[in-house]
């Protein structure tokens, strides 16, 4: 997988997920609800975890592969046929490894390049 630009510090890339995608979608991305009530989640522990940072780290490369936020959110929420009938945040949610994740960044990258070959 090629990353559009040098990765910053994971404190930096939750900034930047959370102002670009929205407090609803990260918190979506890194677990929210998945394995505890939403009631004892907490936003600023599940970043900090290596799995919510390889998490934070794909949802960033994503961000970074479109022209702008709401194309990046747009392709996050959208089922993806190519990658199995599932929408790309749902596949970030349950990711069970860096190849999982690299799978959803290779397509984000792919879907990037088609959309600016067509304008």
């Amino acid at each position: 997988m090629a990353m559009p630009v040098t990765a910053p510090t994971a404190a930096t890339m939750f900034d930047e997920c959370l102002h670009a995608l929205g407090a609803d979608l990260v918190a979506y991305l890194l677990g929210a609800g998945k394995s505890a009530p939403v009631s004892q989640w907490r936003m600023a522990d599940a970043w900090r975890t290596g799995a919510g940072r390889d998490r934070l780290s794909a949802a960033w490369a994503v961000l970074h592969y479109f022209k702008d936020a709401p194309h990046a959110r747009s392709w996050l929420r959208e089922i993806n046929s190519g990658l199995g009938r599932v929408s790309p945040a749902a596949l970030i949610r349950d990711a069970r490894s860096r190849a999982d994740l690299d799978r959803i960044t290779d397509a984000a990258e792919a879907a990037s390049f088609t959309e600016t070959q067509a304008r």
